[in-house]
């Protein structure tokens, strides 16, 4: 094992978290596991944008980047499961990302497997078009999957224009996103394009074409995936083609499926005590799916739940303490209030 941008990843978490949860919470938000409790961190230590950002990571890729981290003197250990970025920590990750920063339109949360998705059917579209306009039938298509195989084929037996146009168009779309993306950034995803008689580079490949660490050239193709996206729901007119590959993808929210079912019956105006011998489940789940609305609704009222006086006073004792950590903040307290009044209230806030 070595220090790479997977490193630099595992530190900047360790940063955010600011000791306040184990190593194992930031394997669950890079792995991309949807609970309540990783959704609800994501949002809460503001790296939203890294969830499910290494879906194939497993908890000893985790426990081997903080071996490196600790060895190299950049983490400290506290106590179990939990360390704490040092000065020198500080330092390089402040230097790894001023040279090689994280994207900003990287988004994972939000794209929650729309990403992959839009990836396997533009560059399947891609390579189809161009094979197309140059009458050749002979090729093997880069993406297996039988359903993004017949969405193509179903796609292109809507338009009635003819192939040429259809390319035409696409190589519009690229060129007015690509142009909008530094070079290196746009030389990246270009190579990563299969077309008629070429094709594409593995993450590997490019990443040594463009002298990267193969983990920062993946971080930033996933980053310009999650760019071309965002340009696409913000200025749909603009683009005739690729906006087309999004319009039936279901946009759903941040919730959990049993969040959401919670939260429906809250607004049939159930109870806690109900909603939990309806769904047969336990208490404090319940509790969890009302702190994982409460982060992801804006308009989700907590009074019934929380009194205002004592909403005021925890956002009160947090910002006065300026800590996330909810032992202490139940400290300074009292027995007066709950854990889940208290993790409901930061939700709430956002914090």
């Amino acid at each position: 094992m070595k220090f790479t941008y997977r490193s630099v990843i595992t530190l900047y978490c360790l940063k955010r978290l600011n000791g306040e949860r184990s190593i194992y919470g930031i394997y669950y938000i890079l792995r991309g596991k949807k609970s309540s409790q990783s959704l609800s961190d994501s949002k809460l230590f503001g790296i939203e944008g890294l969830f499910q950002l290494f879906p194939r990571i497993s908890r000893q890729d985790i426990q081997d980047e903080v071996n490196i981290l600790s060895q190299l003197g950049y983490i400290q250990y506290l106590s179990e499961s939990i360390y704490h970025i040092t000065s020198t920590g500080e330092e390089i990750l402040n230097t790894h990302l001023n040279d090689s920063p994280i994207p900003p339109h990287l988004c994972g949360l939000k794209n929650y497997k729309r990403d992959s998705l839009f990836w396997t059917r533009m560059s399947l579209l891609l390579q189809v078009i161009s094979n197309l306009v140059h009458h050749n039938t002979n090729y093997i298509p880069i993406q297996k999957d039988e359903e993004t195989l017949k969405w193509i084929k179903d796609f292109l037996m809507s338009y009635k224009d003819n192939r040429e146009s259809i390319a035409t168009a696409l190589l519009n779309d690229f060129s007015t996103l690509l142009e909008k993306l530094p070079n290196q950034q746009a030389n990246l995803f270009v190579m990563r394009l299969t077309s008629y008689n070429r094709i594409g580079l593995t993450n590997e490949q490019a990443a040594a074409c463009l002298n990267l660490d193969p983990y920062y050239a993946y971080v930033l193709f996933k980053g310009i995936i999650h760019f071309f996206i965002h340009q696409l729901i913000e200025d749909q007119g603009e683009f005739r083609i690729l906006n087309k590959l999004l319009t039936d993808q279901n946009m759903e929210d941040s919730l959990t499926q049993s969040a959401r079912f919670t939260y429906k019956l809250l607004k049939e105006n159930r109870t806690i005590d109900e909603i939990t011998m309806i769904r047969n489940l336990k208490k404090n789940t319940i509790e969890d799916h009302l702190v994982e609305i409460a982060f992801n609704i804006k308009s989700f009222n907590i009074d019934r739940f929380v009194t205002v006086k004592k909403q005021e006073q925890i956002v009160r004792i947090q910002e006065e303490n300026r800590t996330k950590k909810l032992k202490h903040l139940k400290q300074i307290l009292g027995e007066d209030f709950s854990y889940f009044e208290i993790r409901l209230v930061l939700a709430k806030c956002g914090v």
